[in-house]
């Protein structure tokens, strides 16, 4: 009988071991998901990548508060190309479109794209074209995307001329 009892406050003992156990991992999961989402990650959302002549110049996913990016072209680039790829959730929008703006909010130029069903769905632009959009004593225009899934547009780039090349020192 005494063994009996003795068994019993072992298995007690096992038991309450386990039960600390349980309840350190139990808190020990939750401060690690705390953790983890109190961090920002680009989960889903909106991307865009800007290349010039198939060089990227920035990879930005759209979130409130991103720096707005600025790209600089010169005469030395009017035969080249911009590419946009911007992506819903990693999917290419519906009814695409490009637009420049100049400072004073109004649309210069505008690019419509077709539907396509793949997800690497680039719009591409020719420098010469966002050249000419500028007008006498303007060196910078916005770049706007819109879209079916955003039709108010989302402002990507600054796009910045600057007429003369300069020289490295």
């Amino acid at each position: 009988m005494v063994s009996s009892h003795l068994l019993s406050i072992k298995e007690k003992k096992l038991f309450m071991k386990h039960a600390h156990f349980r309840n350190f991992a139990r808190g020990l999961t939750l401060v690690s998901l705390l953790a983890m989402f109190s961090f920002s990650f680009p989960f889903g959302g909106d991307s865009v990548e800007i290349f010039l002549n198939k060089k990227l110049l920035f990879r930005q996913f759209m979130h409130e508060g991103e720096q707005l990016k600025t790209v600089t072209i010169n005469p030395s680039a009017m035969k080249q190309e911009m590419e946009v790829n911007y992506k819903h959730c990693g999917v290419a929008g519906k009814s695409r479109m490009l637009a420049l703006k100049n400072l004073k909010n109004q649309i210069v130029k505008t690019w419509h794209f077709t539907d396509v069903n793949s997800k690497e769905a680039s719009m591409v632009i020719n420098v010469a074209d966002i050249i000419q959009g500028l007008k006498k004593n303007e060196d910078r225009v916005h770049l706007y995307y819109s879209s079916k899934e955003l039709p108010g547009g989302k402002l990507l780039a600054d796009i910045v001329y600057q007429a003369q090349v300069v020289a490295a020192k």
